[in-house]
């Protein structure tokens, strides 16, 4: 899964994602997060219902902030 924000600041801002409002940080693979050419992005891999939560990319420079959120779903695996 992943989610992206896109954002122009200068000076150039801090962006920094949060889950159910505890900061994320990239970890063993399965969360990375990247800044690059105005989009901030965060990809979790192997998706579980254990991540589900709201969502929120702040960024943030000596002008101002902003910030998005998202709530995210995840529903487990059902046999067919």
């Amino acid at each position: 899964m992943s989610l992206f924000v896109f954002s122009i600041g200068y000076p150039q801002p801090t962006v920094t994602w949060h889950k159910n409002g505890q900061e994320l940080s990239p970890r063993d693979g399965s969360v990375i997060i990247s800044w690059e050419l105005n989009r901030a992005s965060l990809e979790l891999r192997n998706v579980a219902v254990k991540d589900a939560g709201r969502y929120t990319c702040k960024v943030v420079n000596t002008v101002g902030s902003a910030s998005s959120t998202a709530d995210v779903v995840v529903k487990s695996k059902t046999a067919l």
